[in-house]
């Protein structure tokens, strides 16, 4: 159905009015403008700083960005392994947000621990504290390493695991690298072996973070897979 202009001191068909009303109505709201309102593309806003809408309801959203008083996390990527390997290598520049997320479903054949790292420096220092679900003390505090052991299989000498993690970083530099980790361990018969949570913190606030690694003593199997997500 076509949009018809109607133009001042001529005469129109009510017909080609209608259509056009229909035409506003129906279907997809894009943006338009123009004499002849055809699309516009990040032209126009749907209201403001001071007049917003209430509420949206909607069964998705599809952006690029999304921000918010109240800091929404928006993904930055996602890897899914087809194949085994021994190390994730995500490339990102952390000065552009001042906080990571990453969720991680790993799956190991071996017994391996799981580690983040960044730039992939084995010189620079983590310091962490960690326990688990029966309360042992897995690190004190003094515990230095060059990467975050957000979970270790000491509970798992023999069989294959899962494991589920989430950790929050601290990503911009200037500000104090603080992480902020939970892990759940899982074996292939679906017994959860342990379950993880603690903190650590990177010796170094000026470094630009460059790239982020996951990876463990042993091979990562296909089907794991990590989400990375940034916040302004």
């Amino acid at each position: 159905m076509t949009f018809r202009v109607i133009r001042p001191s001529t005469t129109a068909d009510a017909a080609d009015a209608n259509d056009n009303f229909y035409h506003i109505a129906q279907s997809s709201r894009l943006p338009m403008g123009g004499s002849t309102l055809e699309y516009t593309d990040g032209a126009y806003n749907l209201g403001s700083a001071s007049y917003t809408w209430n509420n949206l309801y909607s069964s998705s959203i599809g952006s690029d960005k999304i921000t918010g008083s109240n800091k929404i996390f928006s993904i930055i990527t996602t890897t899914a392994l087809v194949a085994n390997t021994t190390t994730i290598d995500i490339n990102v520049n952390g000065d552009t947000y001042t906080d990571f997320k990453m969720i991680g479903f790993v799956r190991c054949d071996t017994t391996t621990s799981i580690r983040i790292g960044y730039n992939d420096d084995s010189t620079t220092t983590f310091y962490k504290h960690a326990t688990d679900n029966t309360d042992n003390l897995l690190a004190a505090d003094i515990d230095t390493n060059a990467y975050i052991e957000v979970a270790q299989y000491t509970n798992n000498t023999t069989s294959a695991v899962n494991t589920y993690f989430v950790i929050t970083m601290a990503s911009k530099a200037t500000l104090k690298r603080v992480s902020r980790f939970r892990s759940l361990e899982q074996t292939f018969e679906e017994k959860i072996s342990r379950i993880t949570w603690g903190s650590a913190l990177w010796d170094d606030a000026t470094t630009t973070i460059t790239s982020i690694q996951v990876y463990g003593d042993e091979t990562l199997l296909a089907g794991t897979k990590i989400i990375l997500y940034g916040q302004n």
